[in-house]
């Protein structure tokens, strides 16, 4: 979900960037957003004592991020140099 909505990436994007298909792209936002509304959780930013645990997760993210800006998958030219800055 942060690919999509924090970063703004799209599904194609997505499915190159996980090597995986559309369709699993779709079916697992679907699922993420229906357990989000199904478990009234808030996006909120977390404690101060979480930030640790979620480091790995958000250095993930970047990363995945700026590969598909250094070498885009979807694009006709290989870099997207908004998303690499």
């Amino acid at each position: 979900m942060a690919l999509r909505i924090l970063c703004g990436l799209g599904i194609d994007e997505i499915a190159s960037t996980l090597f995986t298909t559309k369709s699993t792209i779709n079916k697992r936002l679907v699922r993420a957003k229906e357990s989000y509304r199904k478990n009234a959780i808030e996006l909120t930013f977390p404690k101060e004592t979480e930030l640790g645990e979620r480091q790995r997760n958000v250095l993930t993210i970047i990363y995945l991020l700026f590969n598909e800006g250094y070498y885009s998958s979807t694009s006709e030219h290989n870099t997207k140099k908004h998303l690499c800055l």
